[in-house]
């Protein structure tokens, strides 16, 4: 599902990184990544050549290699078996702002294609949910490497804390 809006502070424009990327097409593309209708509150998620390049007019040769850039520069992992893009830092930029956004985060972390994006997300996410640094307690519900649980039971328990 795709939010509806998204935040993209105006200090990405003094952004070292940002400003380190060689081609405008690069600069375009990132905006794009943490803006399209494909983006969601994870940051993360799956996204065809086919569709971006499409959505940007651009052919897909030139895609993949600005992608490229940016995975270079760090500003995004791409998993190219499972078309799976994750915007790195996202969550010190859009983090939850309530538990209900925590946990439909959570559920989006736990579904997604690749596994290497869904660790990384999940770490930052944990972090930008204890801001010690710490590891994160688990209220914001079940993480890719727990085992089952079901959604009634682990609101039960978190409403008994």
């Amino acid at each position: 599902m795709s939010a509806k809006f998204t935040k993209v502070y105006p200090a990405i424009w003094s952004s070292a990184r940002f400003n380190s990327l060689a081609s405008p097409d690069a600069k375009l593309l990132l905006l794009y990544l943490m803006t399209s209708k494909h983006q969601c509150s994870a940051g993360a998620y799956h996204l065809p050549d086919g569709y971006a390049a499409t959505d940007l007019e651009w052919p897909q040769d030139k895609y993949r290699s600005t992608r490229a850039e940016l995975v270079e520069a760090g500003l995004i992992l791409f998993d190219e078996e499972n078309a799976t893009v994750y915007i790195c830092d996202w969550f010190k930029w859009c983090p939850a702002q309530n538990p209900k956004h925590a946990q439909a985060v959570q559920r989006m972390i736990v579904e997604l294609p690749s596994e290497s994006i869904a660790e990384r997300a999940q770490e930052d996410f944990d972090r930008s949910r204890d801001p010690l640094g710490q590891a994160a307690a688990p209220q914001n519900g079940p993480s890719r490497n727990s085992p089952p649980i079901s959604q009634s039971l682990y609101d039960s328990i978190v409403r008994t804390r």
